[in-house]
């Protein structure tokens, strides 16, 4: 995929159709940048939604970003993509980046942020049907301005803390789960799905009260506060603070994946001739 240029292999591809708004985070992204901006399409499968997240390119010590589109289907997006690649196609247009399935972390050491992102993963299992997945493969995006434009000179202290970060195997013991928060304890995220269960049918029988039928909310287990601002400061999500920078920014975490460092395994068993899956988390 590349970048929107009005020809039909520049657009994104997919599916339309409108779902409830269920909270979680966006499970695919395309990275796009211009000279002055970085543009991020995130995408839910669930909702069938799309969003568009804009980084400011610059070296100054705070992280411009916000959520330029929070809601929008498919001929949306690529119209907006477009427009940005016209806009800016007199210093080089609208260029694609790269694919991924989820940001770790939005960090700054001596001069501009960098975008720590999962560029690959691999389904390990499920824990009540909410897949789980490790980190296979690990990209480092520069936000800093351009080249010509950025006053700022690649320091052997920047090169040293780079290979410091990278330096760390994140395709060793990183997990994560769009729908699970593996952070929080079992009983935790059975009783926040109950919640998210019991308010989704509350909003129901009031919708049709008033002669109104909503099929919106997340169902039993999904667990939607798992990915409150709280959770994440929990001491088993290993990204807390390399994320803050960016929860901080939009006030959201829809754009941050949680990953928690440990072990994992699961196991298909038989007891007594009943079938049965033994899963065990170390973080």
């Amino acid at each position: 995929m590349g970048p929107t240029n009005g020809s039909s292999e520049g657009q994104l591809h997919g599916n339309n159709e409108e779902q409830p708004d269920i909270f979680m985070p966006y499970q695919k992204l395309y990275i796009y940048h211009t000279k002055f901006c970085f543009l991020i399409v995130g995408y839910c499968r669930v909702r069938k939604r799309y969003a568009l997240l804009e980084i400011v390119r610059q070296d100054g010590q705070d992280l411009q970003a916000r959520e330029r589109v929070c809601s929008c289907n498919l001929g949306e997006i690529n119209t907006i993509l477009r427009q940005a690649h016209v806009d800016t196609q007199d210093v080089g247009g609208l260029q694609f980046v790269t694919k991924a399935y989820g940001i770790i972390g939005c960090i700054r050491f001596t001069s501009g942020f960098y975008l720590l992102i999962v560029t690959r993963k691999a389904h390990m299992g499920s824990i009540r049907g909410h897949k789980v997945y490790r980190v296979d493969g690990v990209a480092l995006l520069p936000l800093g301005a351009a080249a010509g434009v950025s006053q700022q000179q690649d320091t052997p202290e920047e090169r040293r803390y780079r290979k410091l970060l990278m330096g760390v195997d994140l395709t060793k013991g990183f997990y994560f789960s769009f729908t699970y928060h593996l952070a929080a304890t079992l009983q935790y995220n059975y009783q926040a799905g109950l919640a998210g269960a019991y308010a989704a049918a509350a909003a129901s029988t009031s919708s049709q009260k008033q002669g109104q039928f909503s099929s919106s909310g997340p169902g039993p287990g999904f667990a939607s506060s798992a990915f409150s601002s709280a959770d994440f400061d929990s001491m088993f999500v290993w990204n807390s603070f390399l994320t803050r920078a960016l929860r901080g920014a939009l006030n959201s975490n829809l754009w941050v994946v949680a990953l928690v460092h440990g072990f994992w395994d699961q196991r298909q068993l038989s007891v007594f001739g009943r079938p049965m899956t033994l899963t065990v988390l170390a973080r």
